[in-house]
Formats: structure tokens, C-alpha cells, sequence
């Protein structure tokens, strides 16, 4: 589940550990962020290192290349459905409230970027006709879900005050009618949909980061289940709920192929926070990147790549919670087909 970071960095959400070793000095392991080392002698804390320059990819990656490279930390890339455009949302780390986020819009494959929303705008997602995006607006006294053209000027209300206590990361449906997020409602998050002129609000069941599959009729989410975050399918024809990932690490953000025969999901189970792909009922479990950076919130584009966010490149180690600097990177996955 992802945290609301307020003042000077990105929202994501990256689970770090502490070793302590004792006798001997020992290599610390994927996820270690900071750690204490005896050596006969009273502790010493080693600053790490800072990431790579560039992500690692698997023998399942064909290609990963940088999109964005800025010193402003960038995070929610979402590709529009025709595959050239891309949204994204941006933290202006001169900022110190949340006026200092916006969203931006790049042309795939041609230089320069426009700022589409913001102030106070994060969270993207398209309409499926391209034409359109809602957001998450976050000047309001709790955050609401604003409608607006692509190129155009004007913001449509999709609901005139917040239909629960933190609405979140939108996802439109494959036919434009319906918004599906997640917000908190006492106490706990919950998956809801909502029209897309803001009626019929419904709750379905506890969890965050909901996603359409590209026919419209589940929904993947993530939920915490015990002291960790779980990947979940919902069918939204019959209710069924299906757990797809177990154990104690992490597993969050799963997002649909466009054809809906995979996932990709963002996991801690190498000790850093990587991309895999996944197939529907949990079997298939792919690694994508792996190494010393971490990669968080994934989108499938139509042509097939995944856009993603890392850390690679920055100058300093990130923290383990809110990132102070990251770019959107893509790659090609190079996936079985089953037997």
C-alpha cells in the first residue's frame, strides 16, 4: 500500500531492513539500507552506497532503457491507450506542501514536456478515448477526482466533495464508465468504483491500487494480509476473490497485460523492491529487474513495454520510505507461454 509522502518526495511505499552482525564483517544483504557491524569493537554505522546508474534486467528483459532523467523526483508513469503519450506526475522539491505536486505530459520518442495539471494534482489515468484524464486533486480539504481534456483548459468535478476519507490512485474502465480507486473508510482502505459522472459509488471489498483487467470484469488490487502486501484478484460478475501471492515479503502494484494473460507487480522477495510478471492465478512468477536499485509502480503499455519508476542513478542511497529522486524507465519482457 502506498504512503502519501507531504513534504519534499515521492509516494512510494519500499519496505527496508536492519542487520545486525556479530564477529566478522559480512555482505549485508539486497534490501539492507543501513546496518550496524560488530567487529570486536564497539558498532559503526556504514552510509550504503547509492544505486546504479541504470536498472538491472533479467535474461527475461530484451531491453530497458531510460525515459525521463530530471533531478526532480517522478513517479504514477500511465501510457495513454494508443501507446505514444505518457502522464506522469512530478514533485517539486522546493516545495513543502502538496502544492508541490503536477502532472506532465511527454510526446514517446520526441523531446520536450508540458505541464498538463497542477498544482496540487497526482495520480493520472487516461479515458480510453485519449481525449481525457481524471486525477487525484489534493487542494480540497481530502482529495477528490478531477476530469480534464487533454490539451484542453477547464476541470470537471467528478463528485463535489470526497466520497471517502482519502480517494486514490483512479483507474478508468475499458468502456470509460467507471472509476475504480481505493479510500479509506474507518480505518481501513477499501476498493470502490464509482461513475464516471460520479454516481452509483460502490464498495467491494478492503485493499488498494485497483486495476481494470481489459475486459472490464475483475478487478487486481493489493491488501495487507498479516504484516505484509499481497497481490488479489476480484470478480466483479460472481465476487470471487483470489489470493495470488503468499510468504513474507511484500508483493504490491499488480498490473494487467493488454491482454489481460499476465501480471506485473512490484515484490520485495529478493530483499529490494523489483518488477515480475505473474500469471493470472499466481503461477508463471517472473523476475524482471534485480540488482542494487528498486522499481515500483509498473503500467503495461499497449505496444507491449512496461513503464516503470527506479531509483537508478541517483546520487545518494533513498531512504527506505519517499524516494527524493527518481526517473521512469521502460522494458520489454520476454514471457513463456504456457506448455
Amino acid at each position: 500500500m502506498s504512503k502519501k509522502l507531504k513534504a519534499g518526495a515521492i509516494n512510494l511505499l519500499i519496505t527496508a531492513s536492519l542487520l545486525t552482525l556479530t564477529g566478522c564483517v559480512d555482505v549485508a544483504p539486497a534490501g539492507l539500507t543501513t546496518r550496524t557491524v560488530y567487529v570486536n569493537s564497539p558498532a559503526k554505522t556504514l552510509t550504503p552506497p547509492p544505486p546504479p546508474s541504470a536498472p538491472t534486467a533479467t535474461a527475461n528483459v530484451r531491453d530497458i532503457s531510460r525515459v525521463t532523467h530530471d533531478p526532480a523526483p517522478e513517479n504514477w508513469p500511465r501510457v495513454s491507450p494508443d501507446g505514444t503519450r505518457l502522464l506522469f506526475q512530478v514533485f517539486d522539491t522546493t516545495k513543502s506542501d502538496l502544492s508541490g505536486y503536477s502532472i506532465v505530459l511527454i510526446e514517446l520518442g520526441k523531446a520536450g514536456r508540458k505541464l498538463i495539471a497542477g498544482p496540487y494534482a497526482e495520480m493520472p489515468a487516461w479515458y480510453p478515448d485519449g481525449d481525457q484524464f481524471v486525477y487525484q486533486y489534493l487542494k480540497s480539504t481530502k482529495p477528490i477526482f478531477v476530469r480534464t481534456p487533454i490539451g484542453g483548459v477547464g476541470m470537471t468535478f467528478i463528485s463535489p466533495s470526497a466520497l471517502g476519507d482519502y480517494d486514490d490512485q483512479p483507474d478508468v474502465s475499458p468502456d470509460g464508465k467507471k472509476i475504480a480507486f481505493h479510500t479509506k473508510m474507518g480505518g481501513s482502505f477499501s476498493i470502490c468504483t464509482v461513475n464516471s459522472d460520479g454516481g452509483n459509488f460502490t464498495v467491494y471489498i478492503e485493499g488498494t491500487s485497483p486495476r481494470w483487467h481489459p475486459d472490464g470484469t475483475k478487478l487486481s488490487f493489493d491488501k495487507v494480509v498479516g504484516n505484509h502486501s499481497q497481490c488479489f484478484i476480484l470478480d466483479l460478475l460472481n465476487g470471487q476473490v483470489t489470493q495470488l501471492t503468499t510468504g513474507d515479503i511484500d508483493s504490491a502494484f499488480p498490473v494487467w497485460s493488454p491482454d489481460g494473460s499476465w501480471l506485473v507487480f512490484r515484490s520485495n522477495r529478493d530483499g529490494k523492491n523489483h518488477l515480475y510478471c505473474m500469471r493470472p492465478d499466481g503461477s508463471q512468477v517472473t523476475q524482471l529487474t534485480r540488482g542494487e536499485s528498486q522499481e515500483t509502480s509498473p503500467e503495461w503499455s499497449s505496444d507491449g513495454l512496461i513503464y516503470f519508476v527506479s531509483d537508478a542513478g541517483a546520487p545518494t542511497a533513498m531512504p527506505a520510505e519517499g524516494w527524493t529522486y527518481s526517473d521512469i524507465w521502460k522494458l520489454k519482457p520476454i514471457l513463456l507461454e504456457k506448455n
